[in-house]
């Protein structure tokens, strides 16, 4: 039987953790939507690494286990087929053009003369 003290302790502590965890959760997801064009940009070129590797384990794979080997190649030339990581580099690109039209936007333009922004 689990001691009323036992149980209070750990109704306590599973509310706390609720509490950090979603306040946790709102944190991360600012975090992520700040720095989302240099995520997707480790996420195409890890991708391309995979294609490499993908094709370097065919490669090894060919002598001992050819049926493996060819299932491997079939998957890095599906990916190039469908474009994946192209697509990945748009999206990159895309989101760094959005990223700085929001920045260029959210700035005022500053007067290109000092007496234009004081009446002295």
């Amino acid at each position: 039987m689990i001691q009323p003290t036992t149980l209070r302790n750990l109704t306590l502590a599973f509310g706390l953790g609720l509490l950090l965890s979603g306040f946790m959760a709102t944190q991360f997801a600012a975090a992520q939507e700040a720095n989302l064009p240099e995520r997707q940009t480790g996420v195409a070129s890890r991708y391309e690494r995979l294609e490499e590797l993908l094709l370097r384990l065919a490669e090894m794979e060919a002598a001992e286990n050819p049926e493996r080997a060819a299932l491997l190649r079939r998957a890095a030339r599906q990916s190039r087929d469908q474009f994946v990581l192209s697509q990945l580099r748009d999206a990159t690109e895309a989101l760094q053009n959005h990223g700085s039209k929001r920045q260029s936007t959210s700035k005022k333009e500053l007067p290109k003369d000092s007496k234009d922004c004081c009446s002295c």
